[in-house]
């Protein structure tokens, strides 16, 4: 399980995939997100976090 954030939402999303998967994701910063697509679960912002369930 992979879910993008922005720094509003990163919290939200972090409760997320821990009450999904039961244990304390990765939280992992974006390399230049400002080349990048990928959009917030949340909201239309710009992503800078993925957090994931261990792999």
């Amino acid at each position: 399980m992979e879910k993008y954030a922005c720094e509003n939402h990163v919290n939200q999303v972090l409760d997320e995939v821990t009450a999904s998967t039961g244990e304390f994701p990765i939280l992992e910063k974006l390399e230049n997100p400002e080349n990048l697509s990928t959009r917030c679960e949340h909201c239309e912002q710009a992503a800078i976090y993925i957090v994931a369930g261990k792999k």
